[in-house]
């Protein structure tokens, strides 16, 4: 399974990106911030809220915290019902992560790796690898995931990827 989305060229982008699998539309997706004084950081660049849409389904993950030395923490939801959290490393020398945690869902684990991609991992088995494609002009996120099920809804498993390219120092 091939998922694409388009990368924002600008960081405060709050456009609709659309979701593709294997080519075909299933879902968009934006980033939205909040004002300044409801940010869990004191820059935008760390508040990261991502909302999916694809047909019924809407699922949200919204910044809960940000800190250096406790990381970033997320709550996920699913048609407004809380379904699980999200978190990534504390401290400036932990290599990028997020991971999901979750009663509906499967564990994923999205860690960043040393060719510019990151590697995705479900139950501790690699299932793919996402990466930054394009520069100005197609510019994309590209998830191949080699496995025949993950359990985790493509439009969802988009999300989070988005947030872990989102909270990436290089995002």
């Amino acid at each position: 399974m091939k998922l694409t989305f388009d990368r924002p060229l600008l960081g405060a982008s709050e456009t609709a990106g659309v979701i593709e699998k294997d080519g075909d539309r299933i879902g968009e997706m934006k980033r939205s911030f909040r004002p300044p004084h409801e940010r869990p950081g004191k820059s935008p660049q760390y508040d990261v809220n991502i909302q999916i849409t694809a047909g019924k389904d809407t699922y949200e993950i919204t910044q809960q915290t940000f800190s250096i030395s406790g990381g970033h923490h997320w709550m996920l939801t699913h048609n407004g019902r809380n379904i699980g959290e999200i978190t990534s490393p504390k401290g400036l020398k932990a290599k990028h992560h997020i991971e999901l945690h979750s009663s509906d869902l499967p564990p994923l684990f999205i860690q960043a790796a040393w060719k510019g991609n990151a590697i995705l991992s479900v139950n501790g088995n690699d299932i793919g690898e996402t990466k930054a494609a394009g520069f100005l002009f197609n510019a994309a996120y590209i998830t191949e995931i080699n496995a025949p099920e993950t359990e985790i809804a493509p439009p969802l498993l988009a999300g989070l990827v988005f947030t872990f390219w989102s909270s990436h120092t290089r995002g």
